[in-house]
């Protein structure tokens, strides 16, 4: 599955401001604009959507390829969770050949809704790119907080969905379509966090903090340890990296 992600990399869209069509009639109600939105990306079969404003600290500063600076562009941006299987992960320890699997089986889904969405507006006239896993200008969990879909965990970069935790894979398509933006959400995991500890007691690979919050890159995070992480998921012999903190 990895390799055909990336095969749509190049249908991901544009930076570039485009010229209504009007197929769609009056696309200036911002509100029936995200109701259709959100329904389409139900229908194309993501399991959650949010939207929220581009802040210009949400993207990324310069082109992984050249090197060039990104110009801020798009106004608004539709994230999508899309769940990797409670069925499949119960069959699973975390760790063994399940995880992986089911973790680009999601982000080869999310790289196609993202694609057809991001179709869907440009067909409009309005501007939009998708940002999957194999090629993204956005740094997805600014994206997924600011739109309502979770909270910051404990497990660190992992956002946490009140009804399906980190079991998902994120993507977002930014567009300058008038949109209806979601608010952040509040669940109390701050501090169910606190106490909890479970996800660091069951990591492999002792990854995650026992320990309190910390400044990191300007932001009060639980900061996991990412070399022991990326280290343990791809030296695992017995399986394909690691998914033990969501399994537990």
């Amino acid at each position: 599955m990895q390799p055909l992600i990336p095969h749509m990399v190049p249908l991901q869209g544009t930076r570039e401001k485009l010229q209504p069509t009007g197929v769609g009639g009056d696309l200036a109600d911002a509100r029936r604009n995200a109701d259709g939105i959100n329904a389409l990306g139900h229908y194309l079969g993501a399991d959650f959507v949010g939207i929220c404003r581009r802040e210009p600290w949400m993207g990324c500063s310069h082109d992984e390829v050249e090197g060039k600076p990104i110009p801020v562009y798009h106004d608004y941006a539709v994230v999508m969770l899309i769940d990797q299987g409670f069925e499949t992960m119960e069959g699973g320890s975390g760790d063994d050949w399940i995880s992986a699997l089911q973790s680009m089986r999601a982000c080869l889904r999310g790289a196609e809704i993202d694609g057809l969405m991001a179709a869907h507006c440009r067909r409009m006239g309005y501007s939009a790119r998708a940002h999957s896993n194999a090629h993204s200008e956005v740094i997805h969990n600014p994206w997924v907080l600011m739109a309502g879909l979770g909270e910051a965990s404990r497990i660190g970069d992992a956002i946490l969905h009140p009804f399906i935790g980190p079991r998902s894979k994120s993507v977002v398509v930014t567009s300058d379509l008038p949109l209806a933006v979601d608010r952040p959400i509040d669940f109390n995991l701050q501090e169910f966090c606190e106490r909890c500890r479970k996800c660091a007691r069951e990591c492999a690979c002792n990854a995650i903090t026992f320990g309190p919050k910390v400044m990191f890159n300007g932001y009060e995070i639980w900061k996991a340890e990412v070399e022991k992480c990326t280290r343990y998921r791809v030296t695992n012999m017995k399986g394909s990296a690691c998914g033990r903190c969501m399994k537990r």
